[in-house]
């Protein structure tokens, strides 16, 4: 157990010291890595690395009030919001609103969640998901009064089709924005398209839209690129 957590510790201070190298200097967005490849992205598919983009940050007066972990269930009826395009790395931020007024939080298109463990997946937002979060002395939606805290359970996209789904065994840690040309690109294929969790009504439609996001993804972050299935399954989402 205890060659387990000097493990992990150690590589939670390798990704830690990564990420704060990146932020050294955010005047402009690091470049991708020099003729990017699919199947070649850092971090990302089996490729060795630490996922690259532009610093995340949480709105000042708030913070997280614990670990990012996986969730077994996303119907957790404690949850402020469950939503994402995503099913594989699906994980609940406990956040705190520290504040006397409403603070409204976007998780953005590209933002990338990191895996503590080498045996988990790192997960991506494929569209952008908003959560107000309430006043630490204000009201909440039901009427009652309101604490300011709020788990949030965002569904992500999986980046590493080789390694294990989110459990709640599994830690992360909020990484960057993606960088990657070739993910960018897939999200603005995907940018007027139904892809959202809270956007179906009929759950299956759905998931069924979901697998032809997350082997889209695949295709770029473990195989060869985009495939004409692919694309032809992208044609197929619904319009927002």
């Amino acid at each position: 157990m205890k060659t387990i957590q000097r493990t992990t510790s150690i590589l939670f201070c390798l990704i830690v010291f990564c990420l704060s190298a990146c932020k050294k200097d955010n005047t402009s967005e690091p470049a991708p890595s020099q003729q990017e490849r699919p199947g070649h992205i850092p971090g990302l598919g089996e490729e060795e690395g630490i996922p690259e983009g532009t610093e995340f940050k949480l709105p000042a007066g708030i913070k997280l009030t614990g670990p990012i972990v996986g969730d077994d269930y996303i119907y957790d009826g404690e949850s402020c919001i469950v939503d994402g395009a995503g099913h594989y790395v699906t994980v609940s931020l406990p956040l705190e609103n520290t504040t006397t007024v409403p603070i409204t939080i976007e998780f953005p298109a590209g933002l990338i969640i990191i895996s503590l463990s080498g045996d988990y997946q790192h997960g991506i937002l494929l569209e952008k998901v908003i959560v107000t979060i309430p006043a630490k002395s204000g009201t909440s939606d039901n009427g009652g009064s309101s604490n300011g805290q709020c788990q949030a359970t965002l569904m992500l996209s999986c980046l590493n089709i080789m390694k294990d789904p989110a459990n709640s065994e599994a830690e992360f840690i909020l990484g960057p924005v993606t960088s990657s040309a070739l993910i960018k690109d897939l999200l603005d294929k995907l940018s007027d398209k139904k892809i959202l969790y809270s956007a179906y009504s009929d759950k299956t439609k759905f998931y069924e839209t979901e697998s032809y996001v997350q082997d889209a993804l695949w295709s770029i972050t473990d195989g060869t690129g985009l495939t004409e299935e692919d694309l032809e399954n992208i044609d197929k989402i619904p319009n927002k």
